[in-house]
């Protein structure tokens, strides 16, 4: 652009006055075009009336004529030779006013014409002396063919008034279609520049949302828009800055702690064997304690960084329609796949359930739900899962054969690094992470997540309600 506004406001007015502008113009034009088209109809009216007039009138002069002069050459009174003077003068004023509306060839040359008649017929009456010297000639017949070419003038100008109504009406229309045409044109091209960078803007967020840090930011259009552009790429910068930081103290704790970790267990194992020396019954219990608590407190930071990195991974994306039942399917799927040695029975019951949600975080509460039941449920046992729908809300009920859940911990067990007293299947090891990571991530998308139908000793049943249509919700 050759003007570069400064703030998007002033984009807006712009178009505003341009659009304006255009307006006010086409509606100064036609008022002008109207009041021509007006004052040349009033004109038009005006002549023909007047020359309507002044041909009845001639028609009436002309006739008194005759009949003042047939009078003068019978009677010889000086009487009615002044009357015909003040016709005749009549006659001649009437033929100069209608002389004066510059018609057409025709009219004036026969107003001439009858000028001119009785110009010689007053000439020849004065010299008359008596009635058979002189014969008046027939004024009347051509005053009615002065009529009769007045009134055809007339008809022309009323013909002529029309088709420059017709005409005028059509340019206006074609006007009225170029002005509607320019003006969706302006509409349309500042629409485009004032939204064209707003776009830029959302889809930048939305990459920042997504945690895509790569691309830089720019903006186009108004000052004040790129200026806003200048400072997201700013804090898109800092964003993966701290993204870089996070992930090498994340490197930097695994290795810092894990090494020691690892030094104490190997240790500790070769206290075991007996490579330092001879042990005895009550040392070997001691290094046992010492080997558990050192494997336990691995899974413990391995278990904290998963958290951290799945905290950090899963961000808040804008919801999208989810077929629940396919992917329901292909997690537990999954999950059939890897305990084929376990026996266990899986038995689904599933409607058919589309939703609209966070597609990971809804793989990843599914997925936790049904490794707590594996980890939980005896060999040779039973998996259920379940899925109903309603008006509002979906259900996906996970049932096990496992120990259950003790009334005082059926709260507790939703905490973070929280171990209850029942215990996984051997060769299985739980951090205490995956049921509250699943709650958070069921409350952020407005659902919840309980124990349902819970007795001791007879099998858990984990209840996931969620919204069937998630809007997430902007925090202030």
């Amino acid at each position: 652009m050759l003007f570069r506004t400064r703030s998007i406001l002033q984009l807006t007015v712009l178009g505003f006055l341009a659009v304006t502008a255009l307006l006010i113009s086409a509606l100064v034009i036609s008022v002008r075009q109207l009041d021509t088209l007006t004052t040349s109809g009033q004109l038009t009216v005006n002549q023909s009336a007047f020359a309507m007039r002044a041909s009845r009138e001639l028609i009436e002069h002309s006739g008194a004529l005759e009949r003042s002069a047939r009078q003068f050459l019978i009677l010889r009174d000086p009487a009615l030779l002044e009357v015909y003077d003040d016709r005749r003068e009549s006659l001649h004023e009437t033929l100069a006013q209608l002389l004066s509306l510059n018609n057409d060839d025709a009219i004036s040359a026969q107003a001439e014409e009858l000028q001119g008649m009785e110009m010689q017929a007053y000439s020849e009456l004065n010299a008359a002396t008596s009635q058979t010297d002189f014969e008046y000639p027939r004024l009347l017949e051509t005053a009615y063919e002065l009529t009769r070419l007045t009134s055809t003038w007339v008809d022309t100008r009323a013909a002529l008034l029309r088709e420059q109504t017709a005409n005028s009406q059509r340019a206006l229309n074609i006007r009225t279609l170029l002005l509607v045409c320019t003006a969706l044109l302006l509409a349309v091209l500042f629409v485009t520049l004032i939204t064209r960078p707003l776009r830029q803007l959302d889809i930048a967020i939305r990459d920042l949302g997504k945690g895509a840090y790569e691309q830089r930011i720019r903006i186009g259009g108004p000052t004040d828009l790129r200026l806003l552009g200048a400072r997201l790429d700013w804090l898109r910068d800092r964003l993966q800055q701290l993204e870089q930081q996070r992930s090498e103290f994340l490197r930097h704790i695994s290795h810092e702690l894990k090494t020691p970790l690892a030094a104490m267990q190997e240790s500790a194992a070769l206290m075991g064997d007996g490579i330092a020396g001879p042990v005895n019954a009550e040392q070997k219990t001691l290094i046992g304690i010492l080997s558990n608590n050192c494997q336990r407190l691995l899974g413990l930071i391995e278990g904290l960084l998963r958290h951290n990195a799945e905290s950090f991974a899963i961000v808040d994306a804008p919801p999208e329609a989810i077929k629940l039942t396919a992917m329901v399917k292909g997690i537990v799927s999954s999950h059939q796949a890897s305990t084929q040695n376990t026996q266990l029975k899986w038995h689904t019951r599933l409607d058919k359930v589309a939703i609209s949600g966070d597609r990971e975080r809804i793989r990843v509460i599914v997925d936790n739900l049904l490794s707590n039941a594996v980890k939980f449920s005896p060999r040779n046992g039973k998996i259920a899962i379940t899925m109903v729908r309603d008006k509002e809300f979906i259900d996906i009920d996970v049932a096990d054969e496992g120990p259950g859940v003790p009334e005082e911990e059926q709260e507790k067990i939703f905490s973070a690094f929280f171990q209850g007293t029942a215990r996984p299947r051997e060769h299985y090891h739980s951090t205490g992470l995956g049921l509250a990571i699943a709650r958070e991530y069921a409350e952020q998308m407005g659902g919840k997540l309980i124990i349902i139908n819970n007795k001791a000793g007879q099998g858990a049943c984990f209840r996931l309600s969620l919204p069937r249509r998630w809007q997430r919700k902007t925090k202030a």
